[in-house]
Protein backbone atom coordinates (compact mmCIF):
# COMPACT_ATOMS: atom_id res chain seq x y z
CA UNK A 1 0.00 0.00 0.00
CA UNK A 2 1.26 3.47 -0.88
CA UNK A 3 1.96 6.04 1.82
CA UNK A 4 -0.91 8.47 2.41
CA UNK A 5 -0.60 11.92 0.85
CA UNK A 6 -1.43 14.71 3.30
CA UNK A 7 -2.88 17.94 1.95
CA UNK A 8 -3.95 20.86 4.15
CA UNK A 9 -7.09 22.43 2.72
CA UNK A 10 -7.65 25.37 5.10
CA UNK A 11 -11.18 24.49 6.21
CA UNK A 12 -13.03 21.77 8.08
CA UNK A 13 -14.65 19.23 5.78
CA UNK A 14 -17.62 17.17 6.90
CA UNK A 15 -18.10 14.99 3.82
CA UNK A 16 -16.20 13.70 0.79
CA UNK A 17 -17.56 11.73 -2.18
CA UNK A 18 -16.08 10.46 -5.43
CA UNK A 19 -17.83 11.36 -8.65
CA UNK A 20 -19.45 8.18 -10.03
CA UNK A 21 -17.80 6.50 -13.02
CA UNK A 22 -18.20 3.27 -14.95
CA UNK A 23 -16.53 0.26 -13.31
CA UNK A 24 -13.74 0.11 -15.91
CA UNK A 25 -12.88 3.81 -15.54
CA UNK A 26 -10.55 5.35 -12.98
CA UNK A 27 -12.25 8.06 -10.95
CA UNK A 28 -10.38 11.35 -11.12
CA UNK A 29 -12.73 13.81 -9.39
CA UNK A 30 -14.27 14.06 -5.95
CA UNK A 31 -16.16 16.66 -3.95
CA UNK A 32 -15.95 17.83 -0.35
CA UNK A 33 -18.40 19.81 1.77
CA UNK A 34 -17.31 22.20 4.52
CA UNK A 35 -18.78 23.19 7.85
CA UNK A 36 -18.17 25.75 10.60
CA UNK A 37 -16.89 28.25 8.06
CA UNK A 38 -17.95 31.85 7.41
CA UNK A 39 -19.11 30.78 3.96
CA UNK A 40 -19.47 27.04 3.53
CA UNK A 41 -18.74 25.54 0.15
CA UNK A 42 -18.87 22.38 -1.89
CA UNK A 43 -15.53 21.96 -3.64
CA UNK A 44 -14.59 19.88 -6.66
CA UNK A 45 -11.10 18.35 -6.78
CA UNK A 46 -9.21 16.70 -9.60
CA UNK A 47 -6.89 13.82 -8.77
CA UNK A 48 -5.26 12.44 -11.88
CA UNK A 49 -2.38 10.26 -12.95
CA UNK A 50 0.67 11.95 -14.43
CA UNK A 51 1.36 9.95 -17.59
CA UNK A 52 4.99 11.10 -17.76
CA UNK A 53 5.92 9.91 -14.26
CA UNK A 54 3.30 7.23 -13.62
CA UNK A 55 2.47 8.81 -10.26
CA UNK A 56 -0.56 10.75 -9.08
CA UNK A 57 -0.63 14.52 -8.96
CA UNK A 58 -1.68 16.22 -5.72
CA UNK A 59 -5.45 16.82 -5.56
CA UNK A 60 -6.21 20.17 -7.11
CA UNK A 61 -9.32 22.25 -6.43
CA UNK A 62 -10.92 23.12 -9.77
CA UNK A 63 -14.26 24.63 -8.75
CA UNK A 64 -16.40 25.54 -5.73
CA UNK A 65 -19.98 26.52 -5.00
CA UNK A 66 -21.22 28.35 -1.89
CA UNK A 67 -24.08 26.84 0.11
CA UNK A 68 -26.38 28.33 2.73
CA UNK A 69 -25.37 26.17 5.73
CA UNK A 70 -23.01 23.54 7.05
CA UNK A 71 -22.81 20.54 4.72
CA UNK A 72 -24.17 17.47 6.52
CA UNK A 73 -24.33 14.98 3.65
CA UNK A 74 -23.42 14.64 -0.03
CA UNK A 75 -24.84 12.28 -2.63
CA UNK A 76 -24.34 12.14 -6.40
CA UNK A 77 -27.50 11.44 -8.39
CA UNK A 78 -25.30 10.98 -11.46
CA UNK A 79 -22.12 12.54 -12.82
CA UNK A 80 -23.79 15.91 -13.37
CA UNK A 81 -25.98 16.41 -10.32
CA UNK A 82 -25.08 16.39 -6.64
CA UNK A 83 -27.45 16.47 -3.67
CA UNK A 84 -26.30 18.51 -0.67
CA UNK A 85 -27.91 18.23 2.78
CA UNK A 86 -27.56 21.34 4.95
CA UNK A 87 -27.70 22.30 8.61
CA UNK A 88 -30.40 24.92 7.96
CA UNK A 89 -32.97 22.25 7.05
CA UNK A 90 -32.58 22.71 3.31
CA UNK A 91 -31.46 20.43 0.47
CA UNK A 92 -29.54 21.83 -2.50
CA UNK A 93 -28.93 20.42 -5.95
CA UNK A 94 -25.59 21.39 -7.49
CA UNK A 95 -24.82 20.91 -11.15
CA UNK A 96 -21.39 20.00 -12.48
CA UNK A 97 -21.08 21.50 -15.94
CA UNK A 98 -17.68 20.99 -17.55
CA UNK A 99 -15.93 20.78 -14.16
CA UNK A 100 -17.68 23.92 -12.91
CA UNK A 101 -20.03 23.66 -9.94
CA UNK A 102 -23.12 25.85 -9.95
CA UNK A 103 -26.37 25.88 -7.93
CA UNK A 104 -29.31 24.30 -9.74
CA UNK A 105 -32.11 24.20 -7.18
CA UNK A 106 -32.83 24.24 -3.44
CA UNK A 107 -35.66 22.87 -1.33
CA UNK A 108 -35.72 25.34 1.57
CA UNK A 109 -36.63 24.48 5.14
CA UNK A 110 -37.53 20.86 4.48
CA UNK A 111 -36.91 19.88 8.10
CA UNK A 112 -38.27 22.06 10.92
CA UNK A 113 -39.20 21.78 14.58
CA UNK A 114 -41.60 24.29 16.15
CA UNK A 115 -41.35 26.40 12.99
CA UNK A 116 -37.55 26.60 13.27
CA UNK A 117 -35.28 24.83 10.79
CA UNK A 118 -33.25 21.86 12.03
CA UNK A 119 -30.36 20.10 10.28
CA UNK A 120 -30.89 17.59 7.52
CA UNK A 121 -28.87 14.62 8.74
CA UNK A 122 -28.95 12.16 5.85
CA UNK A 123 -30.01 11.88 2.25
CA UNK A 124 -30.58 9.01 -0.16
CA UNK A 125 -31.90 8.65 -3.69
CA UNK A 126 -33.38 5.97 -5.90
CA UNK A 127 -35.87 5.57 -8.73
CA UNK A 128 -39.33 4.56 -7.58
CA UNK A 129 -41.51 3.61 -10.61
CA UNK A 130 -40.77 6.39 -13.12
CA UNK A 131 -40.11 9.19 -10.63
CA UNK A 132 -36.73 10.20 -9.30
CA UNK A 133 -37.19 10.17 -5.55
CA UNK A 134 -35.03 11.85 -2.93
CA UNK A 135 -35.45 10.88 0.70
CA UNK A 136 -34.06 13.05 3.48
CA UNK A 137 -33.96 12.66 7.25
CA UNK A 138 -33.54 15.29 9.91
CA UNK A 139 -33.19 16.09 13.57
CA UNK A 140 -36.98 16.57 13.63
CA UNK A 141 -37.32 12.78 13.39
CA UNK A 142 -39.11 12.95 10.05
CA UNK A 143 -38.38 11.55 6.61
CA UNK A 144 -39.19 13.84 3.69
CA UNK A 145 -40.06 12.45 0.26
CA UNK A 146 -38.93 14.82 -2.50
CA UNK A 147 -39.38 14.57 -6.27
CA UNK A 148 -36.74 16.12 -8.47
CA UNK A 149 -39.44 17.69 -10.65
CA UNK A 150 -41.46 19.25 -7.79
CA UNK A 151 -40.63 22.40 -5.79
CA UNK A 152 -42.05 21.19 -2.46
CA UNK A 153 -41.92 17.88 -0.55
CA UNK A 154 -44.41 15.31 -1.82
CA UNK A 155 -44.96 13.80 1.62
CA UNK A 156 -43.50 13.17 5.05
CA UNK A 157 -43.10 10.09 7.19
CA UNK A 158 -43.58 11.12 10.81
CA UNK A 159 -42.12 8.89 13.47
CA UNK A 160 -44.13 8.89 16.69
CA UNK A 161 -41.14 9.17 19.01
CA UNK A 162 -39.63 12.08 16.98
CA UNK A 163 -36.11 10.97 17.85
CA UNK A 164 -33.45 12.55 15.64
CA UNK A 165 -32.72 10.33 12.66
CA UNK A 166 -29.00 9.98 12.05
CA UNK A 167 -28.79 7.90 8.88
CA UNK A 168 -31.01 6.80 6.03
CA UNK A 169 -30.48 4.25 3.24
CA UNK A 170 -32.76 2.89 0.53
CA UNK A 171 -33.48 -0.82 0.71
CA UNK A 172 -34.69 -2.64 -2.41
CA UNK A 173 -37.18 -0.67 -4.53
CA UNK A 174 -39.65 0.83 -2.10
CA UNK A 175 -38.25 0.45 1.39
CA UNK A 176 -36.07 2.72 3.46
CA UNK A 177 -34.05 1.92 6.59
CA UNK A 178 -33.39 4.60 9.20
CA UNK A 179 -31.28 4.76 12.35
CA UNK A 180 -31.77 7.14 15.25
CA UNK A 181 -30.05 8.51 18.35
CA UNK A 182 -31.92 6.03 20.55
CA UNK A 183 -30.12 3.14 18.87
CA UNK A 184 -33.16 1.92 16.95
CA UNK A 185 -33.33 0.78 13.35
CA UNK A 186 -36.67 1.21 11.59
CA UNK A 187 -37.76 -0.11 8.20
CA UNK A 188 -40.54 1.61 6.22
CA UNK A 189 -42.31 0.51 3.04
CA UNK A 190 -43.13 3.60 0.98
CA UNK A 191 -45.95 1.75 -0.78
CA UNK A 192 -47.84 1.11 2.47
CA UNK A 193 -50.78 3.34 3.39
CA UNK A 194 -49.65 3.46 7.03
CA UNK A 195 -46.75 5.64 8.13
CA UNK A 196 -45.86 3.17 10.89
CA UNK A 197 -42.58 1.32 10.34
CA UNK A 198 -42.86 -2.26 9.11
CA UNK A 199 -40.10 -3.34 11.47
CA UNK A 200 -38.38 -1.80 14.50
CA UNK A 201 -35.47 -3.27 16.42
CA UNK A 202 -32.65 -2.02 18.69
CA UNK A 203 -29.05 -2.21 17.63
CA UNK A 204 -28.20 -3.52 21.10
CA UNK A 205 -30.38 -5.42 23.56
CA UNK A 206 -28.08 -4.80 26.52
CA UNK A 207 -27.61 -1.03 26.39
CA UNK A 208 -28.69 2.05 24.44
CA UNK A 209 -26.12 2.62 21.71
CA UNK A 210 -26.67 5.43 19.22
CA UNK A 211 -26.21 4.63 15.53
CA UNK A 212 -24.43 7.28 13.44
CA UNK A 213 -24.33 5.68 9.99
CA UNK A 214 -25.77 2.88 7.88
CA UNK A 215 -24.58 1.23 4.69
CA UNK A 216 -25.48 -1.89 2.77
CA UNK A 217 -23.52 -4.52 0.93
CA UNK A 218 -23.15 -3.66 -2.80
CA UNK A 219 -24.24 -7.11 -3.97
CA UNK A 220 -26.53 -8.24 -1.16
CA UNK A 221 -28.52 -5.31 0.17
CA UNK A 222 -29.91 -7.31 3.10
CA UNK A 223 -26.43 -7.15 4.68
CA UNK A 224 -26.21 -3.90 6.66
CA UNK A 225 -23.47 -2.21 8.65
CA UNK A 226 -24.17 0.27 11.44
CA UNK A 227 -21.49 2.55 12.87
CA UNK A 228 -22.13 3.24 16.56
CA UNK A 229 -21.14 5.89 19.08
CA UNK A 230 -19.28 3.41 21.27
CA UNK A 231 -16.71 2.75 18.51
CA UNK A 232 -18.22 -0.52 17.29
CA UNK A 233 -19.56 -1.53 13.87
CA UNK A 234 -22.69 -3.66 13.88
CA UNK A 235 -23.58 -6.17 11.15
CA UNK A 236 -27.08 -7.47 10.54
CA UNK A 237 -29.02 -9.48 7.97
CA UNK A 238 -32.47 -8.01 7.34
CA UNK A 239 -33.75 -11.34 6.00
CA UNK A 240 -33.76 -12.78 9.51
CA UNK A 241 -36.94 -12.63 11.59
CA UNK A 242 -34.95 -12.31 14.77
CA UNK A 243 -32.04 -10.25 13.69
CA UNK A 244 -28.71 -11.31 15.22
CA UNK A 245 -26.34 -8.36 15.38
CA UNK A 246 -22.60 -8.97 15.49
CA UNK A 247 -20.04 -6.30 16.27
CA UNK A 248 -16.48 -5.49 15.28
CA UNK A 249 -14.61 -3.32 17.77
CA UNK A 250 -11.68 -1.33 16.44
CA UNK A 251 -12.41 2.30 17.25
CA UNK A 252 -12.44 3.89 20.68
CA UNK A 253 -14.90 6.69 19.89
CA UNK A 254 -17.84 7.39 17.58
CA UNK A 255 -17.84 5.72 14.16
CA UNK A 256 -18.93 8.37 11.66
CA UNK A 257 -18.93 6.27 8.48
CA UNK A 258 -18.46 2.60 7.57
CA UNK A 259 -18.77 1.20 4.08
CA UNK A 260 -18.13 -1.96 2.07
CA UNK A 261 -15.85 -1.64 -0.95
CA UNK A 262 -18.10 -1.49 -4.01
CA UNK A 263 -16.06 -4.00 -6.04
CA UNK A 264 -14.34 -6.02 -3.32
CA UNK A 265 -17.02 -6.27 -0.62
CA UNK A 266 -15.03 -8.52 1.66
CA UNK A 267 -13.22 -5.25 2.46
CA UNK A 268 -14.75 -2.63 4.73
CA UNK A 269 -13.51 0.85 5.65
CA UNK A 270 -14.53 2.95 8.63
CA UNK A 271 -13.63 6.32 10.14
CA UNK A 272 -14.00 7.68 13.64
CA UNK A 273 -13.86 10.58 16.04
CA UNK A 274 -10.75 8.92 17.50
CA UNK A 275 -8.71 10.05 14.47
CA UNK A 276 -8.44 6.68 12.76
CA UNK A 277 -9.35 5.46 9.29
CA UNK A 278 -9.43 1.65 9.32
CA UNK A 279 -9.39 -0.92 6.53
CA UNK A 280 -11.06 -4.16 7.62
CA UNK A 281 -10.27 -7.29 5.64
CA UNK A 282 -11.31 -10.88 6.06
CA UNK A 283 -8.57 -13.35 6.86
CA UNK A 284 -10.35 -15.64 4.38
CA UNK A 285 -9.10 -14.14 1.12
CA UNK A 286 -11.61 -15.67 -1.31
CA UNK A 287 -11.79 -12.98 -3.95
CA UNK A 288 -10.22 -12.97 -7.35
CA UNK A 289 -8.65 -9.55 -7.98
CA UNK A 290 -10.55 -9.17 -11.25
CA UNK A 291 -13.21 -6.55 -10.39
CA UNK A 292 -15.72 -8.05 -12.84
CA UNK A 293 -15.42 -11.34 -10.97
CA UNK A 294 -15.90 -9.53 -7.67
CA UNK A 295 -19.10 -7.83 -8.78
CA UNK A 296 -20.72 -10.98 -10.05
CA UNK A 297 -19.66 -13.26 -7.20
CA UNK A 298 -21.97 -13.64 -4.22
CA UNK A 299 -21.12 -17.07 -2.87
CA UNK A 300 -18.35 -16.01 -0.51
CA UNK A 301 -19.03 -12.48 0.68
CA UNK A 302 -22.27 -13.44 2.43
CA UNK A 303 -20.30 -16.04 4.41
CA UNK A 304 -17.44 -13.64 5.14
CA UNK A 305 -19.71 -11.14 6.92
CA UNK A 306 -21.92 -13.75 8.56
CA UNK A 307 -22.77 -13.74 12.25
CA UNK A 308 -20.56 -16.80 12.78
CA UNK A 309 -17.52 -15.39 10.95
CA UNK A 310 -17.68 -12.08 12.81
CA UNK A 311 -18.11 -13.84 16.14
CA UNK A 312 -14.93 -15.84 15.42
CA UNK A 313 -13.00 -12.63 14.76
CA UNK A 314 -11.79 -13.63 11.29
CA UNK A 315 -10.80 -10.06 10.42
CA UNK A 316 -7.81 -7.79 10.56
CA UNK A 317 -7.90 -3.98 10.78
CA UNK A 318 -5.16 -1.86 9.20
CA UNK A 319 -4.77 1.80 10.08
CA UNK A 320 -4.62 3.82 6.85
CA UNK A 321 -3.39 7.16 8.21
CA UNK A 322 -0.69 7.89 10.81
CA UNK A 323 -1.42 7.57 14.51
CA UNK A 324 -0.14 11.14 14.87
CA UNK A 325 -3.49 12.35 13.54
CA UNK A 326 -5.57 13.21 16.61
CA UNK A 327 -8.36 14.98 14.75
CA UNK A 328 -11.68 13.34 13.95
CA UNK A 329 -11.83 11.69 10.54
CA UNK A 330 -15.29 12.90 9.57
CA UNK A 331 -15.75 11.20 6.23
CA UNK A 332 -14.10 9.09 3.55
CA UNK A 333 -14.87 7.55 0.19
CA UNK A 334 -13.32 4.79 -1.88
CA UNK A 335 -13.00 4.92 -5.65
CA UNK A 336 -13.52 1.86 -7.82
CA UNK A 337 -9.73 1.70 -8.26
CA UNK A 338 -9.07 1.47 -4.51
CA UNK A 339 -8.15 5.11 -3.93
CA UNK A 340 -9.31 6.38 -0.52
CA UNK A 341 -9.88 10.02 0.37
CA UNK A 342 -10.49 11.02 3.99
CA UNK A 343 -11.14 14.46 5.52
CA UNK A 344 -10.58 15.58 9.10
CA UNK A 345 -11.40 18.25 11.67
CA UNK A 346 -7.77 19.31 11.41
CA UNK A 347 -8.43 20.96 8.02
CA UNK A 348 -6.56 18.13 6.36
CA UNK A 349 -7.19 15.71 3.54
CA UNK A 350 -5.54 12.29 3.30
CA UNK A 351 -5.32 10.51 -0.05
CA UNK A 352 -4.29 6.86 -0.30
CA UNK A 353 -3.71 6.06 -4.00
CA UNK A 354 -4.02 2.30 -3.82
CA UNK A 355 -5.10 0.32 -0.78
CA UNK A 356 -4.62 -3.44 -0.88
CA UNK A 357 -8.03 -4.99 -1.54
CA UNK A 358 -8.73 -8.67 -2.29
Amino acid sequence: MSEPVLKYIGHKASKVRWEPVESIERGTRFVTGSYDDKVNKVRLYNYSLDDSTGSFNEPNEVSSCSVSGDVTDLLFIDRRYLLVALSNGSVSVIKNEDNTLCPAYEWKGVHCSNASPVPVTSITHYSLTNDDTVLTAGEDGRIAVLRLDKPTPSSFIDDKDSTSITSLISYYHSEVLAANLSGQLKLWDLRASSTAPAKTFPISSSSMVSVNCLSHHPNQSHMITAGCDNGSIGFLDLRQERIPISFLQGHTMEVWESRFHSLYPDNLISCSQDGSLLHWASLQRHYNRDPHHAVSSSSNDDHIWSHTAIAKGNFEATRLIPESNVHSVNSFDVSNKNCVVGVTDGEAMYVLPNIDCH
